[in-house]
C-alpha cells in the first residue's frame, strides 16, 4: 500500500507539470473565477476569496493548495486577479493572473461577459524536498522555470438564476523544460472548462442550485463534477458534489454577515488512498466590499436616510410616519361647538342643536327644518335629515358605505379607521418588500417588516389584507401574469407561515395590465414592478 501511495503522489506531481490545470476544488461554484476570467465584474460588488485545500490528510507529501482572489466591477468593465500555491509530493507550482472583462446587458433578461487574462506560472521542486533518487529528471535536477500563458472565457448569467460559462485557462500550449536536456520538455496542454447551473426557488425560504463542471483535454478522458446546493433564506446552504470516479464531497456554507461568508467541504475518495488517509478538507472565506450600508435595515441606505438609526419609509427619506393629532380645537363658525361635533360647522348655531341654528324640527330628528331635506320624515344628520338604509349601523348609508357589513367611521366612508401605527407598519412592509428581477422569492431584508404586519393581522382578526401583484411590460404577457401571481402568493404564504389566517388574505394579480407610470424608462419600469397591499374588511 505504501508503494501505491508513493506512486500515486509521484504521478500527481508529474501531472502538475504536464497538465497545469487550475487547482482542484469541491466548491468550484465559489472558486469559478480562477478558471474563467469572464466572471470578474459579474456581481455588483467587489468579491474577495481565500481558499485552503489539503488532500489525503495523513499521507506525507499529499497535495495542498492555497488561492486568494479579488475581482469586481469598474463601470461596464470587470477587473481582478488571483494568486495560488499548489504543491504535491516533490513538485510545486505557484503563480497568478490578472484579468479584464467587458459585459453587455440585454434588457431585463441577463448579461453576457467576455474576459481575457495573463497568467504567470513557476514550476519546480517543493522547498526543502529531497530530490535525490527521484526517477523523474525534472525533480532530480532541482530546477525551476517561469512561464507566461493566456486565459480567456465567456460567461452568461440570466436574471432567472441560470448561468453558463466556457473557458480555457492555458491557451498557448507552452513547453516546460526544467532539465535542459533535449526531448525532456513537456507541453502545457490546453484545458477547456464548461460550468453551468441554475438557482430556482422551491418555497419562500428554500432555493436549489444544481450545477455541473465539465473538464475537457486531449491528455485525459473528459471529467465532470456534479453538485447540488440547498439554500435557506439566502444565508445558509448545504450541498454535495460527485467527482466522476474519484470522490464525493459534503459541503456547508453560511453568511455570517452581509459582508462575510464561510464555506467548508469534506471529500471522501473512492480509490485505495482512502485506506491510508482521513479524506480531504477545504475551507473558503469570502468577503464582499462595496455593499451599501443600511444600519436600521429599512431599505434606505444610510447616505440617503434622514433617520439612519430608526426604521422608516422610503417616501419619508427613511424616517417613520408620525401619528397625526386630530383637529379637536377648531370651531370655524365660533358658536362654541367644535367642528368635530358641529352638524353645521360653517353656520352659527346653538350647542343644544348640535351647532345648528335654533329653528323648528317637525320630525324631531335633531335637524332644523331649514337644514332638513326631509323635514317631515325622521332621518340622520349625515344624510341631511333623510332616512337611510344602514345595515351595519354606522350612520353611513349602504349605497355610500364602502364597508356596508362592517361598522366604521363616517369620516372614512363607513370603514374602520386604521390606527396610524398600524398604517405605518403596512406602509413599511410595502416599502421594504424586495424581490430579485424575474424572481418571486422574498429577500431576507423584507422579513422584519412582514413579521410586524403579521402581528397586526393576528391581533385584529376582523382585518383582511388585499395583496395585488403587478409587473412592468418587459417579457411576454403570460410570463408577467404568472410572475405577478407568484410574487403576491409568496407574500400570502409568508404571512400564513407567520400565523395569519388564510381567511384574512386575498390575492389578486394583474401582470403588466395596471401600470402606475409609463414603461418607457428603466426607472418607471422599476416602479411598475410592485406588490401592493391594503386593509379591507369585506
Amino acid at each position: 500500500m505504501k508503494k501505491i501511495i508513493l506512486l500515486s503522489l509521484f504521478f500527481f506531481s508529474v501531472q502538475i507539470i504536464i497538465a497545469q490545470q487550475y487547482p482542484l476544488f469541491s466548491n468550484y461554484v465559489l472558486n469559478s473565477y480562477g478558471f474563467n476570467p469572464a466572471i470578474a465584474g459579474s456581481m455588483p460588488h467587489w468579491d474577495a476569496r481565500a481558499t485552503y485545500r489539503t488532500q489525503w490528510v495523513g499521507i506525507d507529501g499529499a497535495p495542498q493548495t492555497q488561492i486568494v482572489s479579488l475581482h469586481g466591477p469598474v463601470g461596464a468593465l470587470g477587473v481582478g486577479g488571483y494568486f495560488f500555491n499548489d504543491s504535491a509530493g516533490k513538485l510545486k507550482r505557484t503563480g497568478g493572473s490578472g484579468t479584464l472583462t467587458y459585459g453587455l446587458r440585454f434588457g431585463s433578461t441577463g448579461e453576457i461577459r467576455a474576459g481575457v487574462g495573463l497568467n504567470v506560472f513557476r514550476f519546480g521542486p517543493t522547498s526543502g524536498a529531497n530530490t535525490s533518487g527521484t526517477p523523474e529528471p525534472i525533480i532530480m535536477n532541482g530546477m525551476a522555470q517561469t512561464l507566461t500563458d493566456v486565459t480567456a472565457g465567456v460567461y452568461l448569467h440570466l436574471d432567472n438564476g441560470f448561468y453558463i460559462g466556457v473557458s480555457d485557462p492555458q491557451m498557448l500550449g507552452r513547453e516546460v523544460d526544467l532539465t535542459g536536456e533535449e526531448g525532456m520538455d513537456r507541453e502545457l496542454i490546453p484545458h477547456y472548462y464548461l460550468m453551468s447551473g441554475y438557482q430556482f426557488n422551491v418555497s419562500e425560504k428554500v432555493a436549489l442550485e444544481p450545477s455541473v463542471l465539465l473538464k475537457i483535454t486531449d491528455a485525459a478522458p473528459w471529467q465532470y463534477d456534479l453538485s447540488l446546493r440547498a439554500i435557506f433564506n439566502q444565508k445558509f446552504w448545504l450541498g454535495g458534489t460527485y467527482r466522476q470516479g474519484a470522490a464525493a464531497s459534503g459541503m456547508v456554507g453560511i453568511d455570517l454577515t452581509p459582508n462575510i461568508g464561510l464555506a467548508y467541504a469534506y471529500d471522501m475518495t473512492f480509490n485505495d488512498l482512502r485506506e491510508s488517509s482521513s479524506g480531504s478538507h477545504e475551507i473558503t472565506l469570502g468577503l464582499r466590499f462595496g455593499l451599501p450600508k443600511d444600519r436600521d435595515e429599512d431599505g434606505v441606505v444610510d447616505k440617503k436616510d434622514k433617520c439612519p438609526d430608526e426604521p422608516g419609509l422610503k417616501k419619508l427619506d427613511g424616517c417613520p410616519q408620525k401619528e397625526e393629532t386630530p383637529e379637536t380645537d377648531k370651531d370655524q363658525d365660533k358658536d362654541g361647538v367644535l367642528d368635530i361635533d358641529d352638524l353645521c360647522p360653517y353656520t352659527y348655531g346653538s350647542p343644544k342643536n348640535q351647532g345648528c341654528p335654533e329653528n323648528s324640527d317637525r320630525d324631531a330628528d335633531g335637524i332644523a327644518d331649514a337644514l332638513d331635506k326631509c323635514p317631515d320624515e325622521y332621518g340622520l344628520a349625515i344624510h341631511q335629515g333623510c332616512p337611510i338604509t344602514d345595515t351595519d349601523g354606522d350612520l353611513v348609508a349602504d349605497e355610500e358605505d364602502r364597508c356596508p357589513q362592517t361598522p366604521g367611521e363616517v369620516s372614512n366612508f363607513g370603514c374602520p379607521i386604521i390606527p396610524a401605527k398600524e398604517k405605518a407598519i403596512l406602509d413599511l412592509a410595502i416599502e421594504n418588500l424586495y424581490f430579485d428581477v424575474n424572481h418571486w422569492l422574498i429577500k431576507s431584508e423584507s422579513f422584519p417588516s412582514l413579521n410586524d404586519l403579521a402581528t397586526v393581522l393576528s391581533e385584529n382578526p376582523t382585518y383582511r389584507l388585499l395583496i395585488e401583484g403587478h409587473t412592468d411590460s418587459q417579457g411576454s404577457a403570460e410570463m408577467n401574469m404568472e410572475l405577478s401571481k407568484n410574487r403576491a402568493s409568496s407574500v400570502r404564504n409568508y404571512l400564513v407561515n407567520s400565523g395569519v389566517s388564510k381567511d384574512q388574505l386575498i390575492v389578486e394579480y394583474y401582470g403588466e395590465t395596471k401600470p402606475i407610470v409609463s414603461n418607457k424608462t428603466a426607472g418607471n419600469r422599476q416602479l411598475n414592478r410592485r406588490v401592493e397591499m391594503k386593509f379591507v374588511w369585506e
